[in-house]
């Protein structure tokens, strides 16, 4: 068998570096704009304290982002499906924190820009999701995905059962749903500035609505992927898909709560350090949870054991239909033929 190229795998691993090269962009914007936030006191401290709002998801993305690929790059076949997830969840992310960072440019209340010229976060915001968009394509390639196959020697033993990394998505994409819409929820309660405001608390139920859905539809169909169905192991990687977005959204939202506990926002109702640390701190081991669960459906011994319990249940519907008795209908008897002349058919 002619081996995979690895060109599509190779470009795609490039293609994180732009991504994060393009939020880095949008930060130094930020950062830019804080500085010149400081000839105004009260506007610098509430511009730097949402600052740091926006980092936190940010940082966040970008390590876990840093850290599949590199695990792809270590050819760990169960970290590609992640990486794929993780790039085209990013998108949102992107635009979301692009909409906050004009937001902390143009303050309300202040009829003024303060941070650097308008086309540098579109330029940013461009080369992120372009990044972005290119990993995500390329890694979810056929071939990228039997550049990193190894080789199954023949004499492999074929699972009679579900492996443990299907048996464990289920429990570990419903743990990740649970985290993020509790979190979530924790988290606006606490917020002083959120419960004061309808539309805001509108956009996050939607949030959590989504997250609800996702979370959801891919543990049952997780589930019933375990008895070997292909269809419902896809839909299990789109559910887990829809809330790891709705996660990474209320990523941005959860740091408000963390950085009023540790008193950086004036204004607000107080809320103990440890809360607000450890609110975050369980949106981000949701994150990692769906993640976990993402590896264990794309796991080699997953796709294998899939692949052959599909097989085997096609086989099967092909030899029942096969056996399917044929009844043939008796035939007319030819009639004599007259002396000297041809039968009749």
């Amino acid at each position: 068998m002619p081996r995979a190229s690895r060109a599509p795998l190779i470009v795609g691993l490039l293609a994180v570096l732009p991504a994060l090269g393009g939020l880095a962009w949008l930060a130094w914007a930020l950062e830019a704009g804080v500085d010149n936030a400081r000839v105004e006191p009260y506007l610098y401290a509430g511009v730097a304290a949402e600052a740091i709002v926006w980092l936190i998801p940010a940082v966040t993305f970008a390590v876990l982002l840093l850290v599949t690929a590199g695990l792809v790059a270590a050819r760990r076949p169960a970290a590609r499906p992640v990486l794929v997830a993780l790039a085209l969840a990013g998108v949102p992310l992107t635009l979301w924190l692009t909409l906050e960072y004009h937001g902390l440019m143009y303050p309300v209340g202040y009829d003024v820009w303060i941070g650097p010229a308008r086309w540098v976060g579109a330029a940013a915001t461009g080369v992120a999701v372009l990044g972005l968009l290119a990993t995500a394509v390329c890694l979810a390639l056929a071939v990228t995905r039997r550049a990193l196959a190894r080789p199954v020697p023949p004499d492999a033993p074929v699972p009679a059962s579900a492996p443990g990394p299907l048996r464990r998505t289920p429990w570990l994409v419903g743990a990740g749903a649970v985290l993020g819409i509790g979190s979530l929820g924790t988290a606006l309660v606490l917020d002083s500035f959120v419960t004061g405001a309808p539309a805001v608390l509108a956009i996050f139920g939607l949030v959590a609505v989504l997250m609800a859905a996702g979370g959801i539809g891919a543990v049952v169909a997780a589930g019933i992927a375990r008895d070997g169905r292909r269809v419902p192991a896809r839909l299990a990687r789109v559910g887990a898909q829809g809330l790891l977005v709705g996660q990474l959204v209320a990523a941005c939202q959860v740091p408000e709560t963390t950085v009023i506990s540790l008193g950086r926002l004036a204004g607000t109702e107080a809320v103990p350090a440890w809360i607000g640390i450890t609110v975050y701190a369980l949106t981000a081991a949701g994150i990692v949870a769906t993640l976990l669960g993402l590896a264990g459906l794309g796991d080699p011994r997953t796709e294998r054991y899939i692949a052959e319990s599909q097989a085997r249940r096609d086989q099967w519907a092909l030899w029942t239909g096969w056996s399917t008795p044929v009844i043939l209908a008796p035939q007319p008897e030819p009639t004599p033929a007259p002396p000297g002349g041809w039968s009749a058919p």
